[in-house]
């Protein structure tokens, strides 16, 4: 088998990209859970506010698992950039994608479920 070169600069600058839209995920989340509905005093108004407020708390919750994900993507690849820095062939930052894919289950549950492990 040939021997893989692979350049640990570009996957650092990848690892950087990851970073920068997890923190862009989090500034669109900012302030979505105290969402405040002001509706008539009704039964469907009621509905429509606990609808929304529920919806709202849904919504940030699932965008911090999305950028508790691309952080734990661009940490790996800042990882995987340093072990490919230091060590060269295809196995040499095995470590980090194996603790990615532990971390991104825990982040994001069923996300790859159906995934193909060929």
């Amino acid at each position: 088998m040939a021997d893989i070169t692979v350049d640990h600069d570009k996957v650092d600058k990848l690892g950087t990209s990851f970073d920068g839209w997890a923190t862009d995920i989090g500034n669109a989340g900012k302030g979505v859970k105290d969402l405040k509905v002001q509706a008539g005093d009704f039964p469907d108004a009621t509905t429509l506010v606990t609808t929304i407020t529920t919806r709202a708390q849904e919504l940030q919750d699932n965008l911090a698992k999305w950028q508790t994900a691309l952080q734990d993507m661009g940490t790996a690849l800042h990882n995987a950039a340093k072990d490919y820095n230091k060590t060269e062939g295809e196995n040499a930052a095995e470590a980090e994608f194996t603790t990615l894919d532990t971390n991104l289950n825990s982040d994001l549950p069923g996300f790859d479920k159906g995934k193909s492990n060929k």
